[in-house]
């Protein structure tokens, strides 16, 4: 006779299988062309539906021995943080960015649950196969074969987005996938293994033809510390791949030229022009941590409150701080998840949150270093944390996925016994 829970146990499945689906392929894929916000409303739309799903299913499975202090101290930490600041935040804005950022946090506990352990490689599998799409994409815009948008700018890179929008958001996503897809490729054997390869191949092609160097950095270090945790001779390993990299670099004429814009602007002393104008962005946010230092300003309230940040910025200084040349003066990222952490939730959640992923990141490499699971989370947190010095990995959905899901999982890894 079958036992009373199991109907349920099946139904959980299912709930939690359609909806991390749903939040997976949405954050590579979905777009609205009749919405102003074309690329990013669809995507964080579905991936929170998506997430709120599969969290609910997961619950019905979780396990005692799975509650870890240090998932949930992770968990409580960044919601604390953003209820302190929605509460504290004049900004109406600010509500709906708390609750798009509690339901993205869902993709903690949802990595750290059992029923993503159980079809972790399908999970990931479906991953990879989006971000290998939109590796394409770029490759197929990049050689002015096709695109399937229409995107304006200032520069032939506007369109080099495919389904993510921004050139430079697409290759941190692709930069965060190819740190997957380098860590199952030299980690498993067979098919997978061959799979994965195929898939990296993909999107390193794609990274190229976005020509943004961070994404192609972010890959690098990931993979770098993939290597140093799992082979004995990881360093010979990150060496010889830092080579291929830097001649790949420099064999690319579009990657050539743009390395040589930001090498020149570097050596001129123009360090905005080299990162795309961020002082903006930057001195806006530093602005607003010494406002509001103990809440914030309100999750999602950066962009209302850039522009009088940046005026008062420029007036300290007495020079403009944008590009001549672009279109926009206004910026709804900070472009360093760091900062813009501080001045969303202020400096004591900020900083506790932060800890918190340092310790889950420490605890992946101790595990993973003693033989046990915790490499790829460390390499993929890695990856995240180099992107997010000059761009938001975290409200990237793609990016903020995998990043979260690592780690929830890093937060549970352990060393054998």
């Amino acid at each position: 006779m079958r036992p009373k829970g199991k109907p349920r146990v099946g139904l959980f499945r299912v709930l939690f299988a359609a909806g991390l689906a749903i939040a997976i392929l949405a954050s590579w894929v979905a777009v609205d062309p009749r919405s102003a916000d074309a690329f990013a409303f669809p995507k964080r739309l579905l991936v929170e539906a998506g997430l709120a799903l599969a969290a609910i299913a997961a619950a019905g499975e979780l396990r005692p021995r799975r509650r870890d202090p240090l998932l949930w101290a992770l968990v409580a930490v960044g919601l604390a943080g953003f209820l302190a600041s929605g509460l504290g935040s004049r900004h109406p804005a600010a509500r709906d960015g708390l609750m798009a950022a509690a339901l993205l946090a869902l993709a903690v506990p949802i990595g750290a649950s059992e029923s993503f352990s159980r079809d972790r490689s399908w999970w990931t599998g479906l991953y990879l196969a989006g971000g290998a799409l939109n590796g394409v994409l770029a490759v197929l815009a990049g050689l002015e074969i096709y695109s399937p948008t229409t995107v304006f700018g200032e520069s032939k890179r506007a369109g080099l987005g495919a389904l993510v929008g921004n050139s430079g958001q697409l290759a941190i996503a692709l930069g965060v996938a190819a740190t997957v897809a380098f860590a199952v490729a030299a980690g498993r054997t067979g098919k997978t293994r061959l799979a994965a390869a195929a898939a990296l191949a993909i999107l390193l092609a794609g990274l190229f033809a976005t020509q943004n160097l961070t994404g192609l950095f972010a890959a690098a270090v990931g993979a770098s510390l993939f290597a140093a945790i799992r082979f004995r001779r990881g360093g010979r390993i990150v060496l010889a791949a830092a080579a291929i990299l830097v001649t790949a670099v420099f064999l690319l004429p579009a990657v050539r030229s743009r390395f040589a814009r930001v090498a020149g602007a570097l050596r001129a002393g123009d360090w905005n022009s080299a990162l795309t104008a961020r002082a903006a962005p930057w001195l806006a946010a530093g602005g607003m941590i010494r406002e509001h230092p103990l809440l914030g300003v309100g999750p999602g309230a950066f962009g209302a409150e850039f522009v009088p940040a940046r005026l008062a910025a420029e007036a300290r200084g007495r020079r403009r701080i944008v590009l001549p040349g672009l279109s926009t003066a206004s910026f709804s990222e900070a472009h360093d998840d760091y900062l813009e952490a501080l001045a969303s939730i202020g400096v004591p959640a900020g900083l506790a949150l932060m800890a918190a992923f340092a310790l889950v990141m420490v605890r992946a490499w101790r595990a993973g270093r003693a033989g046990g699971p915790g490499a790829t989370e460390a390499a993929v947190l890695a990856a995240g944390a180099v992107a997010a010095i000059v761009w938001f990995p975290l409200q990237i959905p793609s990016c903020a996925l995998a990043i979260l899901a690592c780690a929830g999982r890093a937060a549970g890894a352990r060393a054998p016994s």
